[in-house]
């Protein structure tokens, strides 16, 4: 059992790294006294800067075991919570594989970079083969396939790394993009909504949900005025 740790002490440790602005050190002084699991009830303390400190703190240390306290610090009422917490997430979500998976999915994304979306989805697919749970291959994978306007293979890939990570408001966001090209914007709308619940800030997700909101209107009103 890990016990939670007292928030005076954990500012304490890791104030000396905040004020170099340090965050290897600030990784260091933390990985050797506790385990991810024990910041995670930090990231809900009344005090918005020791929840800064520990989402920031859980966004260099963490792993999968604190993505859902990550994920529900997305809809704190502090920007800068929000918005360390979702860096977080992301960077939880990149270091997630197997290390016999990193290298194909590091050469993906570097193919990803240099806009040669058919040989990055070739790496990532490589990747998901090492490491099955590995979501964020998938994810990157369904970037990769998206870009290279092949929507089907891209909603598969996004599919998995939402069977695999629930939270993630990416793939999530990506379904819809997907849904979108494939003629289907009821069940798009339904996957930004599902991206939107987890992470409320995204603002060009939350405007393309609107403008389709008002479309799908739009067009169930034309189909009644023709009953």
């Amino acid at each position: 059992m890990h016990f939670a740790i007292d928030a005076d002490i954990f500012m304490q440790v890791v104030s000396p790294a905040l004020e170099d602005s340090d965050l290897a050190k600030l990784g260091r002084l933390v990985r050797c006294r506790w385990r991810p699991r024990q910041l995670a009830h930090l990231v809900r303390h009344d005090d918005v800067h020791i929840r800064r400190t520990a989402a920031l703190t859980l966004g260099i240390v963490g792993d999968s075991t604190v993505i859902g306290c990550l994920a529900r610090a997305l809809v704190d009422s502090d920007d800068q919570v929000h918005r360390v917490a979702e860096q977080g997430m992301w960077s939880i979500w990149f270091r997630g594989g197997d290390p016999e998976a990193s290298r194909p999915f590091h050469e993906g994304m570097e193919l990803l970079g240099q806009q040669t979306y058919a040989r990055a989805a070739e790496q990532f697919e490589t990747a998901v083969r090492i490491d099955p749970e590995f979501a964020e291959a998938h994810n990157q994978c369904a970037i990769a396939y998206y870009l290279h306007s092949q929507w089907r293979e891209s909603l598969r890939c996004s599919g998995n790394a939402v069977r695999l990570m629930p939270t993630h408001f990416g793939a999530l966001s990506g379904m819809g993009h997907c849904l979108m090209e494939l003629g289907e914007p009821a069940r798009a709308l339904r996957c930004y909504h599902g991206a939107l619940q987890i992470n409320p800030r995204m603002d060009a997700i939350a405007s393309t949900a609107r403008r389709l909101e008002s479309a799908l209107e739009l067009l169930a009103g034309s189909s009644d005025d023709k009953i």
